[in-house]
C-alpha cells in the first residue's frame, strides 16, 4: 500500500495523486527528453530498456558488462493504485497542497 512519501513524491513529480493520462504522459515526456538531453553527448553512459517488446537481464547485463543472473527478470509491480490515507483516515493530497503554498 502507497504510504505518505510516496503520495508526496506523486504530488511534487505529477502534481496529481490520481491517473490522469495527459499529466503523466506530459511529465513522462519531459523527463526523457532531459534524460536524452543530459547524456546526448555521453555515448554509452545511457542504458534506454522496453520491458514490453522484451528487454531484460541480458540487455542490462552486456550494459554494465555483467553475468547474467540464473534467476526470472522481475516483472510484476504489485503495489496498490490508491492513494495513501493517513491516520485519521483522510486523504493527504489536501494536506500537502498547503504545505506546498507556504
Amino acid at each position: 500500500m502507497r504510504d505518505d512519501f510516496d503520495d508526496f513524491v506523486l504530488a511534487c513529480v505529477y502534481g496529481i495523486l490520481h491517473f490522469n493520462a495527459e499529466r503523466f504522459r506530459y511529465v513522462k515526456e519531459l523527463h526523457e527528453n532531459n534524460v536524452r538531453t543530459y547524456f546526448a553527448d555521453q555515448p554509452g553512459k545511457l542504458l534506454i530498456l522496453n520491458l514490453y517488446q522484451g528487454d531484460g537481464w541480458e540487455k542490462i547485463c552486456d550494459f554494465l558488462d555483467c553475468p547474467i543472473p540464473n534467476e526470472v527478470f522481475p516483472h510484476e509491480n504489485k503495489r496498490l493504485l490508491f492513494p495513501a490515507k493517513s491516520s485519521n483516515g483522510k486523504n493527504l493530497l489536501g494536506k500537502l497542497m498547503r504545505i506546498i503554498k507556504e
